[in-house]
């Protein structure tokens, strides 16, 4: 239990949970927002007995997914501590958090109790031999279930569904300074260290929210992904003698990968002179998403780069922020960067052969 809590142990779990919940995060959020573009805010189907559009049917399919992200986080948290015995407890866990208005966060905190009571169960639970085929399938679901599930609904279920409310409603009625500041911080972090935790971070927080009904976080998301391979890229055709020929070549797939919203890329140019390229493109992200907090943007759809443009409520003003944002990086990066030296080629000296030097033996 107590190695379980380390930090990189929590870290792991919620990836876990994250690689498995982010398609269905995808498919539900584009669903909504096709539905919504080419139906024109359709209403969700109420009566399935009667006739109903396609783009009602997008929308609401969409919808219920978004209802099952919670269970689908909570479900492989709990399956990632405990294996197959969590995922049951993990399930449910996720329905009554999303039951109570616990949400995602509450679905998390449903994953990770419902897997740590399951691998304790395992160590205190003793059956006879005959009953051992039964631990996996009906004893340690159902026991943790009913633990855990009483102490969602009747201790920390309420709690946790408190605090999400007014997060909630604090982010959405943030305006002018506090809103600016909030995106200026959440765009830092999403592009601080290139895909790392400080990114990974930002990107849960982002995501819960949309749960939430929040969609800011996620358009400063995937602006502040975007800005570092654009920042660099267009510093580089700027100032090209800033950047070594190995550099150089990064750049040339860095910008590609920033286009589908994948900012790795950057991390080869950014190992060569990491302070400068870190300050620079967390600065260009900051401003892109204090942009995007005052042009109200917002993304129903958490990744995907430029190919989910369209689906954002205002794509020009998003496509302004990732504009400045990335000319902001770009500047810095060729005021601050040193010109690259390159390291001339070690020029073998050719050995002289002298044949008569040679005794054979």
């Amino acid at each position: 239990m107590v190695n379980e809590l380390r930090l990189s142990e929590l870290k792991r779990h919620a990836m876990t949970g994250v690689s498995y919940m982010l398609p269905l995060v995808v498919a539900s959020g584009l669903l909504i927002a096709i539905g919504n573009i080419f139906g024109g805010n359709p209403s969700l189907i109420s009566n399935y007995k009667g006739s109903y559009s396609i783009w009602q049917a997008a929308v609401t399919l969409g919808v219920y997914g978004m209802q099952l992200i919670p269970a689908i986080m909570s479900a492989a948290i709990a399956y990632s501590i405990a294996d197959r015995p969590g995922i049951a407890p993990g399930l449910l866990m996720g329905m009554i958090a999303n039951a109570i208005g616990a949400g995602f966060f509450g679905g998390m905190l449903g994953g990770y109790l419902a897997g740590w009571c399951v691998n304790f169960l395992k160590k205190v639970v003793k059956v006879p031999n005959w009953a051992q085929a039964l631990m996996p399938m009906l004893i340690l679901p159902l026991l943790a279930s009913v633990i855990i599930g009483f102490i969602m609904f009747f201790i920390i279920g309420g709690p946790v569904a408190a605090a999400s409310f007014a997060l909630t409603d604090m982010l959405q009625n943030m305006q002018g300074g506090s809103a600016a500041l909030f995106g200026a911080i959440m765009g830092a972090m999403a592009a601080f260290d290139f895909g790392g935790p400080v990114n990974k971070v930002a990107s849960l927080f982002a995501d819960g929210l949309l749960l939430q009904g929040v969609c800011g976080p996620e358009a400063i998301k995937i602006c502040a992904s975007m800005i570092p391979p654009f920042g660099v890229t267009l510093s580089w055709l700027m100032r090209k003698k800033r950047y070594s020929k190995g550099e150089s070549d990064n750049i040339k797939i860095a910008f590609p990968l920033g286009i589908c919203m994948i900012t790795e890329g950057v991390i080869p140019i950014a190992a060569v002179d990491p302070l400068r390229v870190v300050f620079s493109c967390s600065a260009g992200a900051a401003v892109g998403g204090a942009i995007i907090m005052l042009l109200g943007v917002q993304s129903p759809v958490p990744s995907g780069g430029m190919f989910i443009v369209p689906t954002m409520n205002n794509p020009i003003g998003f496509l302004i922020a990732l504009g400045i944002g990335t000319v902001i990086t770009a500047a810095l990066l060729s005021l601050l960067k040193k010109d690259a030296v390159e390291e001339e080629p070690i020029e073998e000296e050719e050995a002289e052969l002298d044949l008569g030097d040679i005794q054979i033996k």
